[in-house]
């Protein structure tokens, strides 16, 4: 079997997020990365995935809600998928699927620190920090 044909994700809609996170509208700029992260979790853009979940964890951030994330995202030997048979994830969760996604990129730890930091957990927090230096 051919491998799959990888598609060309939705450049637009990552951009609309942007705005409206940049305006200050925080649940929007969620439920836009969200949409964005639903529609383009299959593109094989490992890098623009790893972006709007950075995004929406920056949002959530925002809005101080860190038990609610992204549609579960596991990697899996033929790159990443979504894993239908967990329903709810947290934002701690979407950063770690930062780091999955893109390991050498500081923004998913710095984002797992962040949420640590919201969630009270200082020492796992500061233990993020030492992947960003």
């Amino acid at each position: 079997m051919p491998p799959k044909a990888k598609r060309v994700p939705d450049l637009a809609l990552r951009e609309r997020g942007n705005e409206v996170f940049r305006a200050g509208k925080w649940q929007e700029a969620v439920d836009v990365y969200t949409e964005a992260i639903e529609k383009d979790f299959d593109c094989g853009d490992s890098a623009h995935v790893a972006a709007l979940l950075s995004n929406r964890i920056a949002a959530l951030v925002h809005l101080k809600e860190f038990n609610i994330g992204s549609i579960p995202l596991l990697l899996s030997r033929n790159g990443w998928h979504a894993d239908s048979r967990i329903r709810r994830r947290t934002a701690l969760c979407d950063a770690k699927a930062v780091q999955r996604l893109q390991p050498k990129w500081s923004r998913g730890y710095e984002r797992s620190a962040s949420v640590y930091k919201g969630l009270y957990q200082y020492l796992d927090a500061n233990g993020q920090c030492k992947y960003i230096l």
